[in-house]
């Protein structure tokens, strides 16, 4: 499990299973932005850079569950993480209107349809292979699958996860993540999830 938590004005601070990570942590967060307060080129981008900055690329090769962005920096010191997916209420409770996005994986294998829990109802864009699978599930009967080579989701338009890299708000991003060294990919770096604002200037989790 990783939480990543900011609040405005500091550093973000990063969870590893419930454990804060030191500034060392095994996924990192960069943000080049300095509060920006441009739209993104592109709309979020979930396992990949997305084609809005620098191309395609950096593609997450595995499996992703329970994806969730609150506007609220929910975690503030060492925590349990969750043993069941996040349904309303949670073990930690956001306000419902503080949940931006929320994506989970609990249907049927190869399945090919995503649907955001939160009350925003975003439509989410599938391209490649990006599905539900079985292999490798973990709190649900299946977990989002990225084959490392095109597969991505996409969500909202260039506006709606502004917050992200505005500074207007604490946030947290956080979800279940499993590399599967299976998989060939040329990749040094992997993303769960990424907001461009141009070629050089984004906010990511990798």
């Amino acid at each position: 499990h990783v939480a990543v938590v900011y609040t405005i004005n500091n550093q973000p601070k990063i969870y590893l299973n419930g454990q804060d990570t030191q500034a060392v942590p095994v996924t990192h967060y960069s943000n080049n932005l300095s509060a920006s307060t441009s739209n993104s080129t592109d709309r979020l981008t979930i396992g990949a850079i997305g084609p809005g900055g620098a191309g395609e690329a950096n593609w997450w090769p595995g499996m992703m569950q329970d994806l969730r962005i609150t506007k609220k920096a929910i975690y503030t010191s060492n925590f349990t993480p969750p043993n069941s997916l996040l349904y309303n209420p949670c073990p930690i409770q956001p306000a419902c209107e503080d949940v931006a996005l929320h994506i989970q994986s609990d249907t049927t294998d190869a399945n090919t349809s995503f649907t955001d829990l939160s009350s925003n109802a975003h439509a989410i864009t599938v391209v490649g292979d990006t599905q539900h699978s079985t292999a490798d599930a973990h709190l649900g009967t299946t977990s989002m699958s990225f084959d490392g080579a095109g597969d991505y989701l996409q969500v909202g338009d260039t506006t709606t996860f502004k917050f992200l890299h505005d500074a207007s708000t604490d946030y947290t991003v956080e979800g279940w993540f499993y590399i599967d060294s299976s998989i060939p990919t040329s990749n040094t770096v992997h993303r769960i999830m990424g907001h461009v604002i141009n070629s050089s200037r984004d906010v990511a989790i990798e």
